[in-house]
């Protein structure tokens, strides 16, 4: 009987001992899940934002062509007469051959290397970014030079009068104040377009030699060169994409055309007579103008590195 008892309170005790166990267990769990519930989770850092607003400054290279932009000259008759010594109409005949010698069409497409640098400032709006840039370029090669020689018949004479005439054009530099307007397609991507000021160095020349092939010693060579050098204005137009690929530093690709407008000079063939009387006196000239335009296109890559903003 006793046994039977003590048996049953044994058993009872080894089930109380697995029930606080159990509370325990239970306890230490709900307590370690509110404490980690009262934790503050932790925060993922935000992700870098680019920024574009402040100065910049950088290097560019690239390549320019200019369009179809000949060089031409056009002249007409401006004296003819006939002084003693020269055949009835020699004046007028000649006039004509000068005139013709004055007019000219030669090729004028330029076109070269460029390398510069560029200077500005951007400011950035929410998904936007405005700026304002200037640079400069050197041109390798944008110097055109041609030559033409060919013979011109007197109408109603037997002279023929031989002709050499050499053009040239040529582009020194360019340069641009332009402003600039972009959208962010990315925050590290920039597509814009630009426009404003172009300027440049162009020369022109165009030089003039007639000589009679019969008459050498009566009717001496007419000389003379149409020049013009000077730095030309106009504007530019173009756009772009920009991309910030390391914090203050970017690269672009870039096209723009610009035009410089057209520039002419004028000039006088004239031919003088050795035998007239009065000797040297010029019985016969043609005045004209030598014209072409300064337009064209570019493509260039440029590096930039910003600071401040």
């Amino acid at each position: 009987m006793l046994h039977g008892e003590w048996g049953s309170l044994e058993h009872r005790g080894t089930a109380m001992k697995k029930f606080l166990l159990a509370g325990v267990a239970l306890t230490a769990l709900l307590g370690g899940s509110a404490m980690a519930a009262d934790r503050p989770l932790p925060r993922l850092a935000p992700a870098p934002v680019s920024n574009w607003t402040g100065f910049y400054a950088g290097l560019n290279m690239g390549y320019t062509w200019l369009g179809n932009n000949d060089i031409t000259s056009s002249a007409a008759p401006s004296v003819a007469f006939d002084p003693p010594g020269i055949n009835a109409g020699g004046g007028a005949a000649v006039a004509a051959v000068l005139s013709a010698a004055g007019t000219n069409r030669f090729p004028g497409e330029l076109d070269g290397f460029i390398g510069g640098g560029q200077i500005g400032y951007n400011f950035q709006m929410a998904s936007f970014v405005a700026g304002i840039e200037a640079d400069i370029m050197g041109i390798g090669g944008a110097d055109k030079s041609s030559q033409s020689t060919r013979n011109i018949p007197t109408p109603g004479f037997a002279d023929v009068f031989n002709v050499t005439v050499t053009a040239q054009k040529k582009l020194d530099y360019l340069g641009t104040v332009r402003g600039r307007l972009g959208y962010l397609w990315t925050p590290s991507l920039l597509v814009y377009g630009t426009g404003g000021l172009a300027y440049g160095r162009t020369h022109t020349s165009m030089t003039f030699g007639v000589f009679d092939t019969l008459a050498l010693g009566a009717l001496p060579g007419s000389f003379n060169t149409a020049t013009f050098s000077n730095t030309r204005s106009g504007w530019t137009a173009g756009g772009g994409l920009e991309w910030m690929f390391a914090p203050g530093w970017t690269i672009r690709g870039e096209y723009l055309y610009y035009d410089l407008g057209s520039v002419s000079s004028n000039f006088t063939l004239g031919q003088t007579c050795n035998v007239c009387a009065p000797v040297g006196v010029t019985f016969a000239a043609a005045s004209g103008t030598a014209t072409t335009k300064y337009d064209g296109q570019l493509a260039r890559f440029a590096f930039n590195y910003k600071w401040g903003g």
